[in-house]
């Protein structure tokens, strides 16, 4: 026989406080139940022993590299961002969906939070990248000279926006990159094709081009635009790079150069912006201290003035270190 409820009188208390107090105490219940409920959806994505697993996962860093997207955690409520001046990205671990733009997309499995960082299910990148918005084509610019302007602004490049990177910047290195070498060619036009041609021929490389990434400006090829060597994409053959003068430098240094001779002129705001983007997500994705980011005549100070006096060296560390 089921156990009978007993009301026990306060002394002092009447009938109607008793009742308004049942009341607060349902109306209390009622509005909290979705709150908790909802926190709890969010709370349950951090314990990875809780989640089945259902396929394989992606990292949400990993997507937003190679969708060139920015990320960005709210501290309190754990909600992720992935965003550009196009498109917006928004999940939380512990769900099973996410939106994109204006629209919530269910996913074949929850997000979680993990040692690795947050992971989603693989299908949300080709979801992901399929849903993204692309920005309008730019109106035809009309035809202009090779040979920039000279001496642009200094600061320009420090609210430029950066082209993106190309798909290849990044490798699963097995080797310990440890230093990032900047040069400049010390010409006035140029790019990845013509180098590696020089290269080979006038300085009987067998690889061809000795730098692992070379920014145009806008010449031989796009202002801005970041080429990727051979010896970058086939460092994991053993293939070392010949920039640096030095064999340290050669295997464990990126060599980065900008189109220009910077000696005579400086280089074009899109160039260090596009440095700035690139030097940034190699010394993430290699954990490179700003403290290892070197000019070219720092590492074989007996041979050169290379990048050239005009280069903007100590801005651009300054801007290397500051917050994101």
């Amino acid at each position: 026989m089921a156990p009978r409820l007993r009301l026990v009188e306060i002394p002092g208390t009447s009938a109607r406080s008793v009742f308004l107090m049942r009341r607060r105490s349902l109306l209390a219940v009622f509005l909290l139940t979705p709150l908790i409920a909802l926190f709890a959806s969010c709370v349950r994505g951090f314990v990875e022993s809780d989640v089945q697993d259902r396929g394989p996962r992606v990292a949400a860093q990993t997507l937003a590299d190679r969708l060139d997207l920015e990320g960005s955690t709210d501290p309190i409520s754990r909600v992720e961002t992935l965003s550009n001046d196009h498109n917006l990205v928004v999940f939380c671990p512990g769900m099973a969906s996410l939106r994109i733009n204006d629209d919530v997309f269910d996913l074949p499995g929850p997000i979680i939070a993990s040692s690795r960082g947050t992971l989603l299910p693989a299908a949300a990148e080709g979801l992901i990248r399929s849903r993204l918005r692309t920005p309008p084509p730019p109106e035809p610019k009309k035809q202009t000279p090779t040979r920039r302007p000279k001496q642009p602004s200094r600061n320009d490049w420090l609210r430029q926006r950066a082209p993106a990177l190309p798909p290849n910047w990044n490798v699963a290195a097995n080797r310990r990159w440890t230093s990032i070498v900047i040069h400049h060619s010390a010409t006035e036009r140029g790019g990845a094709r013509l180098f590696d041609k020089m290269h080979r021929e006038q300085n009987g490389w067998k690889y061809g081009l000795g730098y692992h990434f070379v920014i145009g400006n806008g010449t031989d090829t796009g202002d801005g635009r970041i080429e990727v060597g051979s010896r970058w994409t086939r460092q994991n053959e053993g293939i070392h790079g010949a920039h640096a003068g030095t064999d340290q430098y050669n295997q464990h240094g990126i060599g980065i150069c900008l189109v220009g001779n910077f000696e005579e002129d400086r280089p074009t705001p899109t160039q260090m912006a596009a440095l700035l983007k690139l030097v940034r997500r190699l010394s993430d994705r290699y954990k490179i201290s700003p403290s290892a980011i070197y000019e070219h005549h720092e590492v074989r100070p007996e041979h050169t003035d290379c990048p050239g006096r005009f280069f903007p060296y100590r801005k651009f560390l300054t801007a290397v270190r500051r917050p994101r």
